[in-house]
């Protein structure tokens, strides 16, 4: 979601917007971390701009096939009376201009309803997240998965989600998804389909390790303030598909199996491709293999359409946060640009990469910075 990170008032949650993953580390070639002084990390940074916006705080953003870009948009995020109205999706052109409010309507039952940008399916239409707050003591409210056409404004609903804040990637040609659950301590991802989520049976090997990938999506599990919170899991998140629908990416952090507390959140992440099964099964374990190291908080994870290149905000060292471009190919990986990055986007023609960038580690107020990638 992460994120990438999903807004729900009061907290932030990670929530990747990517779109497709074709093409990968071949089976003979080692899977690369990044580190400083690593030949394969240029820590050069690349052409950038940022755009000229109103100030506020800018999150969840997307790249629309026409050109346009679709973003959430809060202005004066530190006023508590803006941060109880509705969370709005903005659409806007490449360069800054001409932003305004696409117009969506309320839900029944509803005090507020918070629309919420996760990607673009195939077809042109702008996936988005809908939660409903109902103001009711004691009940969280409930989300679903939508597609929106922005052309004649249809929403189509794809998937009720229940009170889980997650963002979900729909494979091609199928009924059948993916949905990531990225709260810290309990990362999951699970299959869902048209009925909602649907809990694998068996639990994954991954490196040597073993836990079932959809933890907090299981029958009985309860969340809590004990320590000891999923650490008989490891950690999945953001997961999504390649455009023809034969590869899943996701990452996943085996070694936090055994750490317990915020501990947890140090431990770093891997990006991993899986060949998907259907019917709730999600992957096929045999078909797990790394391609990528040594990433602590990755999030806000895009792919380019040809699936060769990840855009991701991560942190391989703790003076090196920023967004990154790793090249699933050749493994090597690209310094775009430094800052807390919220979530990244490639342009249409896959020359550029937009970015949600905190103007400072702890504040809400954000911008929209577009990296020109070199060589494209």
């Amino acid at each position: 979601m992460t994120s990438t990170r999903r807004w729900f008032r009061g907290a932030l949650l990670v929530c990747p917007l990517a779109l497709m993953l074709n093409g990968c580390v071949g089976p003979s070639q080692a899977p690369t971390s990044m580190s400083r002084g690593d030949a394969n990390v240029n820590m050069t940074p690349v052409p950038q701009g940022r755009l000229p916006l109103p100030p506020g705080e800018y999150l969840n953003v997307t790249w629309l096939p026409d050109g346009t870009i679709a973003v959430n948009y809060v202005a004066d995020p530190g006023n508590m009376q803006r941060q109880t109205q509705p969370l709005k999706i903005y659409r806007l052109r490449p360069d800054g201009t001409e932003m305004g409010a696409i117009s969506l309507p309320e839900q029944p039952g509803c005090v507020r309803t918070d629309y919420i940008v996760e990607g673009v399916l195939p077809d042109g239409r702008l996936v988005a997240g809908r939660d409903c707050l109902t103001g009711r003591p004691g009940d969280a409210g409930h989300s679903e998965a939508i597609a929106i056409d922005l052309d004649d404004g249809q929403v189509t609903s794809l998937a009720p989600l229940g009170a889980y804040s997650v963002t979900v990637a729909w494979r091609p040609q199928s009924s059948e998804g993916v949905a990531s659950f990225a709260g810290g301590l309990c990362d999951s991802i699970t299959a869902i389909g048209s009925s909602g989520f649907l809990p694998t049976s068996e639990p994954v090997t991954i490196d040597g390790l073993t836990w079932y990938l959809d933890a907090v999506f299981r029958p009985g599990f309860e969340f809590s303030d004990s320590p000891a919170l999923c650490t008989a899991y490891g950690r999945a998140r953001d997961a999504q598909y390649t455009p023809d629908g034969q590869t899943i990416a996701f990452f996943a952090s085996p070694d936090s199996i055994g750490v317990a507390g915020r501990t947890r959140e140090n431990v770093p992440w891997n990006l991993y491709l899986a060949t998907p099964a259907a019917g709730g099964r999600l992957l096929n374990p045999a078909s797990i293999r790394k391609v990528f190291t040594g990433i602590r908080d990755p999030h806000g994870m895009a792919l380019s359409r040809d699936g060769r290149w990840v855009s991701v905000a991560g942190d391989p060292e703790s003076d090196l946060v920023g967004t990154w471009l790793i090249d699933t190919v050749t493994g090597h990986a690209r310094l775009l640009g430094k800052g807390s990055v919220n979530t990244t986007a490639f342009s249409p023609d896959e020359r550029q990469v937009i970015a949600a960038v905190f103007e400072r580690p702890g504040s809400l107020e954000s911008y929209l910075e577009v990296y020109t990638l070199p060589g494209r």
